[in-house]
Protein backbone atom coordinates (compact mmCIF):
# COMPACT_ATOMS: atom_id res chain seq x y z
CA UNK A 1 0.00 0.00 0.00
CA UNK A 2 1.22 3.70 -1.24
CA UNK A 3 0.97 5.65 1.74
CA UNK A 4 1.13 9.59 1.59
CA UNK A 5 1.84 11.23 4.75
CA UNK A 6 1.08 15.31 4.91
CA UNK A 7 3.19 16.56 8.10
CA UNK A 8 3.47 19.87 10.05
CA UNK A 9 6.76 17.98 11.76
CA UNK A 10 9.99 18.32 10.13
CA UNK A 11 11.53 15.00 9.02
CA UNK A 12 14.60 15.03 10.90
CA UNK A 13 15.84 13.20 13.62
CA UNK A 14 13.89 15.44 16.16
CA UNK A 15 11.08 14.49 14.48
CA UNK A 16 7.58 14.13 16.93
CA UNK A 17 8.38 10.76 18.17
CA UNK A 18 4.72 9.37 17.60
CA UNK A 19 4.51 10.34 14.23
CA UNK A 20 8.12 8.32 14.16
CA UNK A 21 6.43 5.28 15.78
CA UNK A 22 3.83 5.47 13.31
CA UNK A 23 5.96 5.74 9.90
CA UNK A 24 7.54 2.77 11.60
CA UNK A 25 4.35 0.64 12.23
CA UNK A 26 3.73 1.29 8.89
CA UNK A 27 6.31 -0.07 6.70
CA UNK A 28 7.15 -3.01 9.18
CA UNK A 29 3.34 -4.20 7.94
CA UNK A 30 4.61 -3.43 4.31
CA UNK A 31 3.44 -0.03 3.23
CA UNK A 32 5.07 2.48 1.35
CA UNK A 33 5.35 5.30 3.10
CA UNK A 34 6.36 8.75 1.47
CA UNK A 35 6.75 11.42 4.44
CA UNK A 36 6.29 15.53 3.42
CA UNK A 37 6.90 18.22 5.71
CA UNK A 38 4.19 20.85 5.36
CA UNK A 39 5.05 23.59 7.76
CA UNK A 40 1.63 25.23 7.91
CA UNK A 41 0.31 24.44 11.45
CA UNK A 42 1.92 27.50 12.91
CA UNK A 43 -0.58 29.07 10.73
CA UNK A 44 -3.24 28.97 13.11
CA UNK A 45 -1.26 27.72 16.51
CA UNK A 46 1.78 27.83 18.83
CA UNK A 47 0.98 31.07 19.91
CA UNK A 48 2.10 31.69 23.24
CA UNK A 49 0.73 35.24 23.79
CA UNK A 50 -2.80 35.57 25.44
CA UNK A 51 -4.07 38.00 22.51
CA UNK A 52 -2.15 37.89 19.91
CA UNK A 53 -2.59 40.25 16.83
CA UNK A 54 -3.12 39.18 13.33
CA UNK A 55 0.11 41.26 12.83
CA UNK A 56 2.12 39.17 15.42
CA UNK A 57 0.93 36.13 13.53
CA UNK A 58 2.07 36.59 10.15
CA UNK A 59 5.37 38.05 11.79
CA UNK A 60 5.99 35.16 13.63
CA UNK A 61 4.97 32.95 11.30
CA UNK A 62 6.75 34.96 8.00
CA UNK A 63 9.13 32.05 6.83
CA UNK A 64 6.26 29.58 6.63
CA UNK A 65 3.90 32.18 4.46
CA UNK A 66 6.51 32.61 2.21
CA UNK A 67 7.31 29.24 1.59
CA UNK A 68 3.71 28.06 1.21
CA UNK A 69 3.36 28.72 -2.58
CA UNK A 70 6.70 26.05 -2.95
CA UNK A 71 5.38 23.41 -0.29
CA UNK A 72 1.80 23.39 -2.88
CA UNK A 73 3.91 23.48 -5.91
CA UNK A 74 5.51 20.25 -4.37
CA UNK A 75 2.31 18.67 -3.70
CA UNK A 76 0.42 19.47 -6.98
CA UNK A 77 3.36 17.62 -8.82
CA UNK A 78 2.87 14.72 -6.90
CA UNK A 79 -0.61 14.58 -7.33
CA UNK A 80 0.21 14.34 -10.89
CA UNK A 81 3.24 11.57 -10.93
CA UNK A 82 2.55 9.36 -7.87
CA UNK A 83 -0.45 7.71 -6.74
CA UNK A 84 -1.09 6.92 -3.26
CA UNK A 85 -3.92 4.49 -1.54
CA UNK A 86 -4.03 6.84 0.89
CA UNK A 87 -3.32 10.19 1.88
CA UNK A 88 -2.41 11.24 5.68
CA UNK A 89 -3.06 14.71 7.09
CA UNK A 90 -2.42 15.66 10.66
CA UNK A 91 -4.24 18.64 11.87
CA UNK A 92 -6.74 21.05 10.55
CA UNK A 93 -4.50 23.20 8.16
CA UNK A 94 -2.83 20.15 6.12
CA UNK A 95 -6.76 18.51 6.34
CA UNK A 96 -7.86 21.63 4.46
CA UNK A 97 -5.07 21.82 1.68
CA UNK A 98 -5.64 18.25 1.07
CA UNK A 99 -9.21 18.79 0.36
CA UNK A 100 -8.38 21.01 -2.84
CA UNK A 101 -5.76 18.26 -4.69
CA UNK A 102 -6.60 14.92 -3.34
CA UNK A 103 -10.21 12.67 -3.86
CA UNK A 104 -11.59 13.02 -0.17
CA UNK A 105 -12.03 9.72 -0.47
CA UNK A 106 -8.20 8.89 0.10
CA UNK A 107 -7.75 11.65 2.44
CA UNK A 108 -7.01 10.83 6.18
CA UNK A 109 -7.34 13.41 8.60
CA UNK A 110 -5.60 12.23 11.53
CA UNK A 111 -6.51 14.90 14.53
CA UNK A 112 -3.51 15.69 16.84
CA UNK A 113 -4.88 19.18 17.93
CA UNK A 114 -8.28 20.59 18.12
CA UNK A 115 -9.38 23.93 17.43
CA UNK A 116 -12.23 24.47 19.74
CA UNK A 117 -14.75 27.32 20.60
CA UNK A 118 -13.42 27.88 24.41
CA UNK A 119 -9.57 27.85 22.39
CA UNK A 120 -7.72 31.20 22.04
CA UNK A 121 -7.45 30.14 17.93
CA UNK A 122 -10.83 29.75 17.42
CA UNK A 123 -11.41 34.01 17.69
CA UNK A 124 -9.64 34.26 14.18
CA UNK A 125 -11.08 34.22 10.54
CA UNK A 126 -8.42 31.14 9.55
CA UNK A 127 -9.41 28.94 12.21
CA UNK A 128 -13.15 29.49 11.02
CA UNK A 129 -11.83 29.19 7.25
CA UNK A 130 -10.35 25.45 8.49
CA UNK A 131 -13.33 24.18 10.45
CA UNK A 132 -15.20 25.09 7.92
CA UNK A 133 -13.13 22.96 5.30
CA UNK A 134 -12.48 20.38 7.49
CA UNK A 135 -16.51 19.77 7.93
CA UNK A 136 -16.65 19.89 3.86
CA UNK A 137 -13.69 17.13 3.63
CA UNK A 138 -15.86 14.79 6.13
CA UNK A 139 -18.93 15.04 4.44
CA UNK A 140 -17.18 14.08 0.72
CA UNK A 141 -15.98 10.86 2.07
CA UNK A 142 -13.04 11.91 4.21
CA UNK A 143 -11.77 9.25 7.33
CA UNK A 144 -10.98 10.31 10.37
CA UNK A 145 -7.96 8.84 12.99
CA UNK A 146 -8.02 10.25 16.21
CA UNK A 147 -6.80 9.09 19.86
CA UNK A 148 -10.03 8.56 21.97
CA UNK A 149 -14.22 9.22 21.76
CA UNK A 150 -13.84 12.07 23.73
CA UNK A 151 -11.56 14.02 21.62
CA UNK A 152 -13.77 12.11 18.72
CA UNK A 153 -16.88 14.21 19.82
CA UNK A 154 -15.26 17.56 20.69
CA UNK A 155 -13.81 17.75 17.08
CA UNK A 156 -17.38 17.08 15.95
CA UNK A 157 -18.49 19.61 18.29
CA UNK A 158 -15.84 22.16 16.58
CA UNK A 159 -16.48 21.39 12.41
CA UNK A 160 -20.19 21.23 12.98
CA UNK A 161 -20.32 17.65 11.36
CA UNK A 162 -20.54 14.23 12.51
CA UNK A 163 -18.31 11.49 11.46
CA UNK A 164 -19.53 8.42 10.10
CA UNK A 165 -18.76 5.42 11.92
CA UNK A 166 -17.53 3.09 9.21
CA UNK A 167 -14.85 6.12 8.60
CA UNK A 168 -12.96 6.61 11.85
CA UNK A 169 -11.12 4.60 13.81
CA UNK A 170 -9.51 5.27 17.62
CA UNK A 171 -6.13 5.02 18.19
CA UNK A 172 -4.32 6.92 21.12
CA UNK A 173 -1.08 8.75 20.58
CA UNK A 174 1.89 5.65 20.83
CA UNK A 175 5.76 4.76 20.64
CA UNK A 176 7.01 1.38 19.65
CA UNK A 177 8.24 -0.25 22.71
CA UNK A 178 12.09 -0.85 23.00
CA UNK A 179 13.62 -3.78 21.82
CA UNK A 180 15.95 -3.59 24.66
CA UNK A 181 14.95 -1.81 27.10
CA UNK A 182 16.99 -0.53 30.47
CA UNK A 183 17.03 -1.86 33.59
CA UNK A 184 15.07 -0.23 35.95
CA UNK A 185 16.85 2.40 37.96
CA UNK A 186 16.64 1.45 41.82
CA UNK A 187 16.64 4.23 44.38
CA UNK A 188 19.11 5.10 46.22
CA UNK A 189 18.62 8.68 48.22
CA UNK A 190 16.83 10.71 46.99
CA UNK A 191 15.02 10.32 43.72
CA UNK A 192 15.67 11.92 40.32
CA UNK A 193 12.66 13.90 39.04
CA UNK A 194 12.78 15.20 35.24
CA UNK A 195 10.57 17.24 32.91
CA UNK A 196 11.74 17.19 29.18
CA UNK A 197 10.47 18.93 26.05
CA UNK A 198 9.52 22.93 26.27
CA UNK A 199 10.75 24.15 29.66
CA UNK A 200 8.54 27.27 30.11
CA UNK A 201 5.70 28.83 32.02
CA UNK A 202 2.75 26.95 30.11
CA UNK A 203 4.38 24.06 31.33
CA UNK A 204 4.84 24.75 34.97
CA UNK A 205 8.68 24.67 34.79
CA UNK A 206 9.01 28.12 36.52
CA UNK A 207 7.53 26.45 40.06
CA UNK A 208 8.88 23.51 39.48
CA UNK A 209 11.80 25.24 39.87
CA UNK A 210 10.72 27.25 42.63
CA UNK A 211 9.59 24.26 44.50
CA UNK A 212 13.03 22.03 43.58
CA UNK A 213 14.92 25.45 44.98
CA UNK A 214 12.96 24.79 48.50
CA UNK A 215 12.57 21.06 49.04
CA UNK A 216 16.22 20.12 47.59
CA UNK A 217 15.68 17.22 50.45
CA UNK A 218 13.06 15.61 48.29
CA UNK A 219 14.34 15.06 45.25
CA UNK A 220 16.60 16.21 42.64
CA UNK A 221 15.36 17.96 39.58
CA UNK A 222 16.79 17.10 36.30
CA UNK A 223 15.52 19.38 33.13
CA UNK A 224 16.18 18.83 29.15
CA UNK A 225 14.78 20.46 26.62
CA UNK A 226 14.51 24.31 25.39
CA UNK A 227 13.93 26.83 27.78
CA UNK A 228 12.17 30.07 27.36
CA UNK A 229 12.43 33.36 29.00
CA UNK A 230 10.30 32.60 32.23
CA UNK A 231 12.51 29.45 32.89
CA UNK A 232 16.15 31.39 32.27
CA UNK A 233 14.22 34.22 34.75
CA UNK A 234 13.94 31.91 37.38
CA UNK A 235 17.01 30.12 37.15
CA UNK A 236 18.23 33.91 38.32
CA UNK A 237 16.38 33.90 41.16
CA UNK A 238 16.18 30.20 42.63
CA UNK A 239 18.84 29.56 45.22
CA UNK A 240 19.52 26.10 44.20
CA UNK A 241 19.46 25.30 40.59
CA UNK A 242 18.64 21.57 38.64
CA UNK A 243 20.88 19.97 36.20
CA UNK A 244 19.76 21.22 33.33
CA UNK A 245 20.78 20.11 29.33
CA UNK A 246 20.00 21.88 26.84
CA UNK A 247 21.39 19.70 24.28
CA UNK A 248 19.16 18.55 21.40
CA UNK A 249 19.32 14.94 20.78
CA UNK A 250 17.80 12.89 18.27
CA UNK A 251 13.98 11.92 19.16
CA UNK A 252 15.23 8.34 19.28
CA UNK A 253 17.37 8.50 21.71
CA UNK A 254 15.22 10.30 24.15
CA UNK A 255 14.64 7.26 26.50
CA UNK A 256 18.41 7.24 27.44
CA UNK A 257 18.38 10.69 28.98
CA UNK A 258 14.01 9.06 30.66
CA UNK A 259 16.57 6.12 31.87
CA UNK A 260 18.57 8.39 34.41
CA UNK A 261 15.07 9.64 36.11
CA UNK A 262 13.14 7.78 38.80
CA UNK A 263 10.19 9.76 38.30
CA UNK A 264 8.61 11.91 35.38
CA UNK A 265 6.83 15.27 35.76
CA UNK A 266 4.81 16.36 33.07
CA UNK A 267 2.82 20.39 33.71
CA UNK A 268 0.02 21.58 31.52
CA UNK A 269 -1.37 25.12 31.86
CA UNK A 270 -3.57 25.20 29.00
CA UNK A 271 -6.98 25.32 30.23
CA UNK A 272 -9.55 24.61 26.97
CA UNK A 273 -10.58 21.39 26.04
CA UNK A 274 -8.33 20.16 23.69
CA UNK A 275 -6.03 20.10 26.46
CA UNK A 276 -8.48 19.05 29.07
CA UNK A 277 -8.84 15.29 26.97
CA UNK A 278 -5.08 14.60 27.29
CA UNK A 279 -5.48 10.94 28.36
CA UNK A 280 -4.42 9.54 25.11
CA UNK A 281 -2.66 12.29 23.56
CA UNK A 282 0.34 12.87 25.44
CA UNK A 283 3.67 11.97 23.86
CA UNK A 284 5.71 13.26 27.05
CA UNK A 285 3.66 10.91 29.17
CA UNK A 286 4.24 7.39 27.07
CA UNK A 287 7.80 8.13 26.81
CA UNK A 288 7.98 7.81 30.66
CA UNK A 289 5.42 5.09 30.86
CA UNK A 290 6.77 2.84 28.17
CA UNK A 291 10.51 2.83 30.76
CA UNK A 292 8.74 2.09 33.17
CA UNK A 293 8.42 5.19 34.81
CA UNK A 294 6.03 6.83 37.39
CA UNK A 295 4.26 10.28 36.41
CA UNK A 296 3.31 12.94 38.23
CA UNK A 297 1.14 15.21 36.22
CA UNK A 298 0.35 19.07 37.35
CA UNK A 299 -2.77 19.53 35.18
CA UNK A 300 -6.58 19.76 35.38
CA UNK A 301 -6.79 17.16 32.36
CA UNK A 302 -8.04 13.81 32.14
CA UNK A 303 -4.68 12.42 31.94
CA UNK A 304 -4.43 13.26 35.64
CA UNK A 305 -7.40 10.79 36.05
CA UNK A 306 -6.00 8.11 33.63
CA UNK A 307 -3.14 7.78 35.32
CA UNK A 308 -4.63 8.25 39.27
CA UNK A 309 -6.93 5.19 38.01
CA UNK A 310 -4.22 3.05 36.58
CA UNK A 311 -1.97 3.91 39.63
CA UNK A 312 1.01 4.72 37.33
CA UNK A 313 1.76 8.11 39.03
CA UNK A 314 -0.14 10.71 40.76
CA UNK A 315 -1.62 13.82 39.18
CA UNK A 316 -2.47 17.12 40.96
CA UNK A 317 -3.39 20.06 40.73
CA UNK A 318 -1.31 22.39 42.16
CA UNK A 319 2.58 22.62 42.78
CA UNK A 320 2.21 22.52 46.71
CA UNK A 321 1.01 18.97 46.47
CA UNK A 322 4.12 18.04 44.28
CA UNK A 323 5.96 17.02 47.60
CA UNK A 324 3.33 14.59 48.87
CA UNK A 325 3.59 12.80 45.50
CA UNK A 326 6.90 12.56 45.41
CA UNK A 327 6.76 10.53 48.77
CA UNK A 328 4.27 8.53 48.23
CA UNK A 329 5.49 7.28 45.10
CA UNK A 330 8.50 6.56 46.75
CA UNK A 331 6.99 4.86 49.66
CA UNK A 332 5.65 2.10 47.16
CA UNK A 333 7.94 2.49 44.18
CA UNK A 334 8.12 -0.93 42.71
CA UNK A 335 3.86 -0.81 42.76
CA UNK A 336 3.98 2.32 40.99
CA UNK A 337 6.86 1.09 38.37
CA UNK A 338 5.13 -2.30 37.86
CA UNK A 339 1.31 -0.31 36.98
CA UNK A 340 3.22 2.55 34.72
CA UNK A 341 5.22 -0.27 32.42
CA UNK A 342 1.52 -2.09 32.29
CA UNK A 343 -0.57 0.88 31.23
CA UNK A 344 2.04 1.41 28.41
CA UNK A 345 1.67 -2.00 27.51
CA UNK A 346 -1.94 -2.38 27.56
CA UNK A 347 -3.11 0.99 26.05
CA UNK A 348 -0.41 2.84 24.60
CA UNK A 349 2.14 -0.18 22.74
CA UNK A 350 1.22 -0.10 18.97
CA UNK A 351 1.41 -4.45 18.70
CA UNK A 352 -2.31 -4.54 20.17
CA UNK A 353 -3.98 -2.76 17.50
CA UNK A 354 -1.17 -1.96 14.39
CA UNK A 355 -2.95 -5.13 12.36
CA UNK A 356 -6.31 -3.15 12.82
CA UNK A 357 -4.84 0.05 12.35
CA UNK A 358 -3.12 -0.99 8.67
CA UNK A 359 -6.26 -2.61 7.65
CA UNK A 360 -8.69 0.44 8.46
CA UNK A 361 -6.33 2.93 6.52
CA UNK A 362 -6.42 0.15 3.69
CA UNK A 363 -10.32 0.15 3.08
CA UNK A 364 -10.75 -3.18 5.03
CA UNK A 365 -13.35 -3.39 7.95
CA UNK A 366 -11.59 -3.78 11.29
CA UNK A 367 -12.64 -4.88 15.41
CA UNK A 368 -11.04 -1.62 16.38
CA UNK A 369 -13.27 1.04 14.29
CA UNK A 370 -15.10 3.75 16.76
CA UNK A 371 -18.63 2.06 17.53
CA UNK A 372 -19.94 4.67 19.58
Amino acid sequence: MEILVLSPYKDDVFLYPPVQAFNEVLRRNGCAVTYEYFPGRGLHSKIQQEKPSHFCIVKAYAAKLTRFPWDLTKLLVLRIFRRFDAVIVIDHFLAAVAMWIYPTDHVIFWSHDIICSDSDFAQYRISKILLTANAKLIRNGARLLIQDEDRRALLEESIGCQVPQDRRFIAPIFLTALTSPPPIKRLNGRPKLLQIGHLSWIRHSDELLQHYSENTNLYELLCHGVPDHSFRNALKIIQRRPALSTVLIPSNQLWKIISECHIGFLGYRFEDKNAYLLARASGQAIEFLRLGKPVIVLSHSTLNELINQRGAGIGITSITQLGEAVETIVSQYEKYVKAAKSLFDEDFDPIRFESDLVSWLAGRPSSKQSKA
